[in-house]
């Protein structure tokens, strides 16, 4: 699920209510079609951009493929304890804390693989708009705000070299794992 969170960017309350029927393979997408807040299903998102297609990477695809024996016919993600849906974040927050904590990484919040996604996107070189749009924003206004200086940095420093050595270290399929973004003129 954490997995599948770093390569979509989806909101926590839209990947623990993520459906099968919601996944594209032909496209490589997912079709996000509302969310869950405490345990109650709702059709529409956070904004009306909310319920979007998503751009599946490498990283949420394998998670969907390894996924696929452990859940239900109709969503994504159970939790494991219980093998039923999520019921909210907290059990997610709790179980996230002791993963840091187990890796040494100072804690910051599950929200951060949203931030992961766009970052990487934007420091890459992905239109701006895009990502709005990956992240279901309304318009480019929060990504200009929270992600600026990743806007300007852009491909500054061999950014995307830096990048994509990463994710080959985790996994060396991944080496591609985001596609190249041709700056417009």
């Amino acid at each position: 699920m954490i997995q599948f969170a770093f390569g979509t960017g989806l909101r926590i309350c839209e990947y623990i209510h993520a459906k099968w029927v919601w996944y594209l393979p032909g496209e490589k997408r997912i079709a996000v079609s509302g969310n869950d807040v405490e345990g109650v299903e709702q059709k529409k998102g956070k904004t009306s951009k909310s319920n979007r297609k998503v751009d599946l990477r490498f990283i949420a695809h394998d998670a969907l493929q390894n996924q696929r024996d452990y859940t239900s016919d109709d969503l994504i993600f159970l939790d494991a304890r219980y093998n039923k849906r999520w019921t909210g974040d907290k059990a997610i927050r709790v179980r996230w804390k002791r993963i840091l904590k187990v890796a040494g990484v100072r804690y910051r919040n599950p929200y951060q693989t949203r931030h992961t996604f766009a970052s990487n996107l934007l420091m890459l070189g992905a239109n701006p708009l895009y990502v709005a749009s990956q992240l279901g924003h309304e318009n480019t206004a929060m990504i200009e705000r929270h992600y600026s200086r990743r806007i300007t940095g852009g491909l500054d420093g061999n950014k995307r070299t830096q990048l994509l050595a990463l994710y080959s270290k985790i996994d060396p399929k991944h080496r591609n794992e985001f596609p190249i973004f041709l700056l417009s003129d």
